[in-house]
Formats: C-alpha cells, structure tokens, sequence
C-alpha cells in the first residue's frame, strides 16, 4: 500500500546518458521538463504572469507568488530568472513600472504621480520615483509634464 502523503515519483532518462544515471522528479518538475523539452513555455508560469498583470494596486509578495502557484520560492527564482532574467519580485516591480510609465504618458491634465503610484501598487510617490529614474533615467514628472499627442 502506498502512502497517499508521499509525492509519486518518476524516473526518467539522465540528460547525459555517459553518467548513467536517472532523474528523480516529482510530477510538478516533471511537468516542466517535458514542457522545456517539447519547447512549450512553462506550465503554470504563464498564469502566474497573468496574475501580476491583473493585480494593479494590490500589494505582491514572493509568499503570495508562491501561494497563487504552488512553486516554492527557490523555483519561482529559478523560473523566472530562466524566463525573464530576474527574480519574482523584480518582474513585479518591473511589470508595474511598465504600467506607471504608460498611465504618466497617457494622463489628463490634473493627474498626479501620487495617484499614478497608489493606482500601481505603490505605498508613496517617492518611492515611485525613485525606481523609475533607476529603470528609464527620469523622474516620472517629467513624463507626466510632456505633451501629449
């Protein structure tokens, strides 16, 4: 009888026949492999990506990340640098400023980067700031100062 706690492992070929020897994965990991294999972008990841983009204002951490996915923090690490090289929580910040960047190029008149940065998940204006001058080398008022066309 088989522990129904226990992961059901699999065995499948080493990469590098010459070791001779197997890979144990879980089903998880298998998943991904057969995905890498087969040139499919990464189960799961996907819907994890579109979870970030879908988030706004709601405030992210590597724990939510990991609760929406069923990764461990070291796979989402390891997925993400692999796919977009960086950490889970830098897409995050990334992703957001991306979606700041286009609201400060599309505001009306009366628009403001606090309102920008609360409607992108950040808790002030300055820290808003600060990241988008490190990203794109200007401070988000100058963007939001431009004219529009």
């Amino acid at each position: 009888m088989t522990n129904p706690n226990k992961r059901e492992l699999e065995r499948i070929p080493s990469p590098m026949p010459s070791l001779g020897a197997e890979l144990v994965v879980g089903p998880r990991e298998l998943e991904l492999v057969t995905a890498a294999v087969r040139g499919r972008r990464s189960v799961g990841l996907d819907d994890l990506v579109d979870f970030i983009h879908a988030q706004g204002s709601a405030s992210l951490s590597l724990s939510d990340l990991e609760r929406r996915s069923g990764y461990s923090s070291r796979q989402l690490q390891r997925l993400f640098r692999a796919r977009f090289d960086c950490t889970p929580m830098q897409f995050v910040r990334r992703t957001r400023l991306e979606e700041g960047l286009r609201l400060l190029q599309i505001a009306r008149a009366g628009d403001s980067v606090v309102a920008v940065s609360r409607s992108i998940g950040y808790r002030s204006a300055s820290a808003l700031s600060a990241d988008f001058q490190r990203r794109y080398g200007m401070k988000p008022s100058m963007v939001l100062r431009q004219p529009k066309l």
